[in-house]
């Protein structure tokens, strides 16, 4: 049996869902997935409320102790309501459909009422539309949240798995988004969706240069990229992009001291973006939950592979109200949320505290990063990009445009090894990553 949902509400279908658990002991295994909510008529609601409690207290439940309960309770359903609504139903065919249903019921009311308060709010005057937003998507995402899946059993869990592994060692699976970093696909198994990576690092270690070089490569393999860049405008971005795909020094760029080739070489390069899937995003002020809105309309839209957000610090929290290390921590949390919600690889960016500074080894730990150690419990991967040159020439040579040796480190890795350090080389003046080989384990 199968339904379309043409109203909000449909006394026919709670009054059956009611009375088949009533009248079939067999079923009342289903009682904890009820909420009064989920009936719109009154008496409804009571009825079920009652049943809930009886259940949870191990109470048998029948005609007679159901309205004995409701009684007691001073509830709504009366003994001729109870016989009134048991009474036609002779068993409980389809109660799973009939639930589901009424849930879908249920769910059309709760997004009317959202709609209304849109409309109610909106009106009002000095309402601010980015809040309003962001209160409005936690409502809607707490709900969809309770679309849960049914548990699987372990036999079937074990079977599945074997058929993809099987279908993966035969080529006829999808293969998980590379990463376009060969070395680094060895150990991370490329870009899974549903993971969180951090790229963490003290300043001038080359973070976002990093992560615009591993979206770029990603996207280059055929990955689709959204970056939100909170810290740099798309203008200083594009910038830097060009610098690194152009081999044109960034300070060149940046005052316009560039010849005719130097013209040539950039069109060029823009000449071959067409096939290159990339979006960003620098809107200022930014909330997680404005985030996690974006992410979704570019998964419908475009099919996104992978989300980057530089950087965490940067991020607007949600309740002001909180201390910092609760706002990293629901920041950190919700990001890995949308990686599995949308099935992207979330990468965020963020920064370490100064603890390494005093070490004689300047290279990161996993205690240094700075905040919370949520980012760290949620991460499936955090990695480090490090410059060994920084801490000995200075910032002075920034400018340079000669290659320097510079190290990935891999420091946590949920489903695969750690402790790695995969060689990388840093141009300064071009603000651009690159691999290198050969890579080593310390």
């Amino acid at each position: 049996m199968t339904y379309e949902v043409e109203t909000t509400n449909d006394i026919r279908v709670e009054t059956y869902v009611l009375a088949a658990l009533i009248i079939e002991g067999n079923r009342q295994h289903h009682i904890p997935e009820l909420k009064p909510e989920y009936f719109h008529n009154p008496v409804h609601q009571d009825l079920c409320r009652a049943m809930i409690e009886m259940y949870e207290r191990r109470t048998h439940i029948d005609m007679i102790s159901l309205a004995r309960h409701c009684i007691d309770k001073k509830y709504l359903p009366t003994p001729h309501d109870i016989a009134t609504i048991t009474s036609g139903i002779s068993g409980a065919a389809n109660i799973d459909t009939h639930i589901k249903y009424l849930y879908q019921m249920y769910g059309l009311r709760k997004f009317a009422r959202i709609g209304a308060e849109i409309v109610e709010r909106a009106t009002k005057k000095g309402a601010d539309p980015f809040q309003l937003a962001d209160e409005l998507q936690g409502e809607i995402d707490g709900f969809v949240n309770q679309l849960s899946r049914d548990p699987v059993q372990l036999d079937r869990m074990v079977l599945n798995e074997i058929q993809r592994i099987g279908n993966k060692a035969s080529g006829k699976s999808e293969l998980v988004p590379a990463s376009g970093w060969n070395d680094l696909d060895m150990y991370t198994s490329g870009m899974a969706p549903g993971e969180m990576w951090v790229l963490a690092g003290r300043p001038g270690m080359g973070k976002t240069a990093m992560a615009v070089a591993l979206l770029q490569s990603h996207c280059k393999a055929g990955g689709k990229g959204l970056m939100f860049s909170l810290e740099m405008e798309n203008s200083a971005l594009a910038q830097r992009i060009i610098s690194g795909e152009t081999d044109l020094p960034s300070y060149k760029i940046r005052k316009g001291e560039v010849n005719e080739d130097d013209m040539r070489r950039m069109l060029n390069y823009s000449n071959d973006l067409d096939s290159l899937k990339i979006w960003f995003e620098d809107t200022p002020h930014t909330t997680i939950e404005k985030i996690r809105a974006r992410v979704k309309t570019m998964k419908q839209k475009h099919g996104i592979t992978c989300v980057v957000c530089d950087y965490l610090g940067l991020v607007t929290p949600t309740d002001s109200k909180q201390i910092r290390e609760q706002q990293v921590a629901h920041i950190s949390k919700t990001a890995k949320q949308i990686a599995k919600e949308c099935g992207v690889t979330f990468i965020m960016l963020a920064q370490l505290n100064r603890e390494s500074e005093k070490r004689a080894d300047k290279r990161p730990m996993l205690s240094d990063l700075r905040e919370s150690g949520a980012i760290e419990q949620d991460a499936d991967i955090v990695m480090f990009p490090f410059r060994p040159a920084y801490y000995e020439q200075g910032q002075e040579m920034m400018t340079k445009t000669q290659e320097e040796a510079a190290e990935l480190h891999i420091a946590k890795n949920r489903n695969g090894v750690a402790n790695v350090v995969i060689p990388v080389t840093f141009v300064p003046g071009l603000a651009s990553y690159k691999l290198r080989a050969p890579f080593q384990t310390f």
